[in-house]
């Protein structure tokens, strides 16, 4: 920031400051000093304040204790009254005892009770031993202890809403009272306060005061030390300044010539004219003869450009920097004249096809004409590899073609042998696919009569079944009907007993009984034929029941036997489908073989055409072969190339990495600086 500031502004600056701090360390002084006096005089003025208040609050006490004193005495002159009374009208006269406008007192007794406080009567007859004061303390009890080991009285400080109080304390031994009072220290710091105030006011007046004469002072020598400053050393200065913008100009060439500056003067500032006139002429001097290599240089330097390296800077100058450059610089082109013709022989060699040609190693070569060398050299390398491998390739390759024909012409014969087979295959192959088609037709109509079977068997068991039920109800009639046969023969026997009783009685009964027993007689004949007929019938009901039974096991066997042929009609059923299935899958893929024999058959057919073009294309290329090897021969390249190439991907890759370590250098290079540090970051920059 001060860079930017004139010199005028900088020393008025300097003399500002330096008016400043003295003013500002007057005016320190005197303030220090105003106050040093006025704390003395403050302090001087609290203690004198502050022994005077305790000298009366003692004093006050002093008189309420020769007042309690005096109420004391009168007990032992006169009979009337007593150490009660007189202790009572004592606590009252002190209770209405006052002095100044807030002073009052109050009486303890050592037992730690508050015999009387005028200005808090509910502690009257109260233990005080724990009322404590704003800070924590037990006061009154502080109080009781302090007057015990003073007996003169005793002064102590305490805090009562947080304002600092002074109370002076004595015992009254006759009663063991403490006879107390205080007072308030707070009006005696309200006067130092406002005395401090006042000081304060006192100090900012002086300051004020002592500000505008400062400033008052500072404006009227800075206006005069302006007014000096701008003719002694400003004016000079800016005329030093003016000439030396004119010759700086004239180094910058912005001015033809430069004047000289004015040096009349005895002073620092005319010797330092008559210096820089000095150097301005010899400067002058050089300046010309540098003008004159500069531009010899140029015209040099214009036709390297453009590829002229005959000419070289003769001129001289004053500089020896100047100098050395020019040799620097037509030394250069002398190496660099001898490098390019190095280069430029070498490349014409290339253009004559001399690929063989020995490029010469240049000594002490660097930079990107090494670069330029070295690409010259890495892609002679590369043209003497393609070649040999062009070469190599184009020999087996003239081979080849001389196989591929004789082979296009046998493959030729062997396809149309080929497709005359195929034709007697595809004939047989129809003829197998009519006849499995044929058996799959046949299998079909096998199913469907094994189905017709399957509802034949079907309606089998339905009959059986009936029939089992059938004998099954025969069955259950014939029991109904032996149950009762077997009733009407039990009938037939009571009947016989029945006729045999009646035949006794009739012959007991005598000649009137006889109708009677003919009668019983033809009955009992009737039960004997009956019991015979049901004997007779129950015998069949037996035979038909057995007969039933039976009926009823030929039919469980007959559906047995029609469930067992069901399952194996159902097994003839499902190999029948698999056999269609086989049948008709086989004639799907003799149909695919047929179609593919076919496909074969059209392929092998334009196999021999293709054979007849491959034949055409092998002449063509025996043909392409011996141009290119008439191309190859006009060449002259390394003949160590044809035994180190052998795979075409290894060729360029050893290029591209020959040229990537070329590219890395040249990177590299161009980041060279004098005084700068390069890292190479990439080592490699191929696959």
């Amino acid at each position: 920031m001060l860079n930017k500031l004139t010199i005028r502004t900088k020393m008025m600056m300097m003399i500002v400051i330096t008016i400043f701090i003295v003013s500002s360390i007057g005016l320190w002084e005197s303030i220090t000093s105003i106050h040093t006096v006025s704390d003395h005089n403050i302090k001087a003025f609290k203690k004198n304040a502050f022994k005077h208040a305790k000298g009366e609050l003692k004093n006050y006490v002093s008189l309420a204790y020769e007042m309690v004193e005096s109420y004391h005495a009168r007990v032992g002159k006169n009979a009337f009254f007593t150490k009660e009374e007189m202790q009572k009208e004592a606590i009252e006269a002190l209770k209405h005892l006052k002095f100044g406008d807030k002073g009052y007192f109050w009486v303890l007794k050592n037992d730690s009770t508050m015999l009387m406080h005028a200005n808090k009567p509910q502690l009257d007859s109260k233990n005080i031993s724990k009322v404590q004061d704003s800070s924590g303390r037990f006061i009154y009890q502080e109080m009781i202890d302090e007057s015990k080991s003073h007996q003169e009285g005793v002064f102590l400080e305490f805090y009562k809403e947080k304002v600092l109080y002074e109370a002076y304390v004595k015992e009254f031994k006759d009663w063991h009272w403490i006879i107390s009072s205080s007072i308030s220290l707070e009006d005696i710091e309200n006067v130092v306060h406002e005395m401090r105030e006042d000081e304060k006011k006192d100090v900012e007046e002086i300051v004020i005061t002592a500000l505008l004469i400062s400033l008052t002072t500072l404006v009227i020598l800075s206006l005069l030390l302006n007014f000096l400053l701008g003719k002694i050393i400003i004016k000079p200065l800016r005329n030093f300044q003016v000439g030396l913008l004119d010759f700086f100009q004239y180094l910058n060439n912005e001015k033809k010539e430069a004047a000289l500056l004015k040096d009349t003067a005895n002073d620092e500032i005319g010797h330092m004219a008559k210096l820089v006139n000095e150097n301005i002429t010899l400067i002058k001097k050089n300046k010309n003869m540098d003008n004159a290599v500069i531009e010899e240089a140029r015209v040099v330097i214009g036709k390297v450009n453009v590829g002229l390296f005959n000419e070289r800077i003769k001129e001289k100058s004053s500089s020896p920097e100047i100098n050395l450059l020019t040799g620097e610089i037509n030394d250069m082109i002398d190496k660099s004249l001898k490098d390019l013709t190095v280069l430029s022989n070498a490349l014409l060699a290339l253009g004559n096809a001399d690929y063989a040609y020995e490029i010469p190693r240049i000594k002490g070569l660097t930079g990107l004409t090494a670069s330029l060398l070295s690409g010259t050299k890495a892609t002679q390398s590369t043209i003497n590899d393609v070649i040999a491998l062009i070469d190599n390739s184009n020999k087996r390759l003239s081979y080849s073609a001389q196989d591929l024909s004789d082979s296009s012409i046998e493959l030729s014969n062997s396809s149309t042998k080929q497709a005359a087979a195929l034709e007697e295959t595809a004939a047989a192959i129809e003829e197998v696919t009519s006849t499995i088609q044929q058996s799959s037709q046949n299998a079909t109509k096998m199913k469907e009569f094994a189905q017709n079977i399957t509802n034949s068997s079907k309606e089998g068991v339905e009959l059986a079944n009936k029939t089992s039920s059938s004998m099954e109800e025969l069955s259950k009639e014939v029991t109904t009907i032996k149950d009762a046969i077997t009733v009407i023969d039990q009938i037939a026997f009571q009947t016989n007993i029945l006729s045999l009783n009646a035949a006794v009685e009739a012959a007991t009964a005598g000649e009137a009984g006889k109708g009677f027993a003919v009668v019983a007689q033809e009955v009992r004949n009737l039960a004997s034929r009956s019991a015979e007929a049901a004997n007779e019938i129950k015998a069949l009901v037996e035979s038909a029941n057995s007969k039933a039974i039976e009926g009823k096991k030929v039919s469980s066997l007959m559906i047995e036997g029609f469930s067992e042929l069901n399952e194996n009609i159902h097994t003839t059923i499902k190999l029948i489908d698999d056999v269609a299935n086989a049948s008709e899958e086989q004639s799907d893929a003799m149909i695919q073989i047929n179609d593919t024999i076919n496909s074969l058959d059209q392929a092998t057919q334009h196999n021999a055409s293709l054979s007849n073009n491959i034949s055409t294309m092998a002449k063509s290329t025996q043909d392409l072969t011996a141009q290119l090897q008439v191309v190859i021969d006009r060449t002259t390249f390394d003949a160590e190339s044809k035994r180190r190439v052998c795979d075409s991907e290894k060729i360029f890759d050893f290029a591209r990495i020959k040229t990537d370590h070329i590219a890395l250098k040249n990177d590299s290079f161009a980041l060279c600086e004098k005084g700068k540090q390069i890292t190479v970051k990439k080592l490699l920059r191929v696959n």
